[in-house]
């Protein structure tokens, strides 16, 4: 095989590869915390609808759980909304748990408020124009 022959084999699957690694790009997820989940974890796929940890919008409204933990160290989201009727949810953050908030951060239509508690090096961080509350 000559040169010239390797290169175009290099070249074509090298672009089939590249082309692979397209089809399951991520898209951002919505969801909503489910009235009666299974746990208090945030990052337990089941506990939304539907059934997969948002990365975009999280909405709450009513649920029996209301004070939600993370197991992943670090969780991104960009907007939290809380919708009309929500009760007042309670985010714990602990053992060098990192919650990022990305995007429009905390849209309250509900009257209650939401309380996260930062604890054992928990952080909680508001990234570009996310912010920490707004009433629509």
């Amino acid at each position: 095989m000559n040169g010239s022959t390797l290169y175009r084999r290099l070249l074509t699957t090298t672009s089939a590869l590249a082309l692979g690694l397209n089809v399951g790009a991520a898209h951002a997820q919505n969801a909503a915390w489910n009235p009666a989940p299974g746990s208090n974890d945030w990052d337990t796929g089941g506990n939304w609808t539907p059934a997969a940890v948002p990365s975009d919008t999280a909405t709450f409204g009513p649920s029996n759980k209301t004070s939600l933990t993370f197991s992943a160290a670090t969780t991104n989201i960009n907007t939290l909304q809380f919708n009309a009727g929500a009760p007042s949810y309670t985010f714990t953050l602990s053992a060098n748990n990192f919650f990022n908030i990305n995007g429009a951060g905390i849209v309250n239509n509900s009257a209650n408020q939401p309380t996260f508690a930062l604890t054992n090096t928990g952080y909680l961080n508001f990234h570009n124009s996310a912010a920490a509350a707004t009433r629509s």
